[in-house]
């Protein structure tokens, strides 16, 4: 009976994924069954980490009518990167953006900060392919170009982050009392959100958020959209809501509402 004890307990921990010389450890008493858990733990973690990466990676490539060897190399190595990796991506393109004497050389940083991905430990499917979008843009020579001349159009303003931040997380609060009410982005009400988002931004700018400035800054959006409003929306998926680990709803939800008052416009 006792040696059925055992056999039944080998089998138990083969089925856990230990090895026999990890067994042969655990049954030895030479390491601690908690230490042994704990590691096979953080083994079975990593190994669906992995696989997830790989299953996002397959998706991406299977996107294309026709993936090449080139498309699956490029889009592994863009899941496989660290949060500091992306940030270093997206530097770099707006270090590209920036390379116009015209451009305040503040606004890159600023663009950096709110732009750069937030994401957790365990990003969902939708911002894996929300990351693998996002990248390929900030590499397509075009779309730098649109970026440019929308840098252009900021005029020399520089923001003030830390204001913006501030107003905009009052706006996502009263946003979020809005979605629980029921109102919808494209309905008056949520169209009004879109307004002071605009507001918000020509505060943080230093500029006066009059007609002209809302015209302006309208006029600005349909032209540079909608690559530019797909960028944003991508970031806004990246910009984890890290309570939950999820994408941030309440800006996604003033994302829609802008929308509605550019095609207002």
């Amino acid at each position: 009976d006792e040696d059925l004890d055992r056999v039944a307990l080998n089998r138990a921990y083969r089925d856990a994924g230990f090895g026999l010389d990890a067994i042969r450890r655990i049954l030895a008493r030479n390491q601690p069954l908690a230490e042994a858990l704990k590691l096979r733990l953080a083994e079975v973690e990593a190994q669906i980490e992995a696989q997830r990466r790989v299953a996002a990676t397959l998706r991406a490539a299977l996107a294309s009518p026709s993936p090449s060897h080139d498309d699956l190399r490029r889009i592994w190595t863009m899941t496989s990167l660290s949060q500091t990796e992306r940030r270093a991506v997206i530097e770099r393109f707006f270090g590209e953006v920036s390379a116009d004497p015209q451009i305040n050389p503040n606004w890159a940083a600023q663009m950096v900060k709110l732009s750069t991905p937030d994401l957790p430990d365990e990003p969902t499917a939708e911002q894996i392919d929300a990351w693998i979008e996002l990248s390929r843009m900030v590499s397509d020579p075009a779309f730098i170009e649109t970026m440019r001349a929308n840098a252009r159009d900021s005029e020399g303003h520089s923001m003030n982050a830390e204001r913006f931040n501030s107003l905009y997380g009052d706006l996502k609060a009263r946003a979020r009392e809005a979605m629980a009410q029921g109102v919808e982005p494209d309905s008056k009400a949520g169209r009004a959100f879109g307004e002071e988002f605009l507001t918000i931004w020509a505060v943080s700018t230093g500029q006066e958020p009059d007609a002209a400035y809302r015209d302006r800054m309208k006029r600005k959006y349909f032209e540079h959209m909608p690559k530019t409003g797909r960028y944003w929306h991508l970031v806004r998926l990246l910009r984890t809501n890290r309570d939950h680990g999820t994408p941030d709803p309440e800006g996604l939800w003033i994302d829609q509402a802008m929308k509605r008052v550019r095609n207002d416009s």
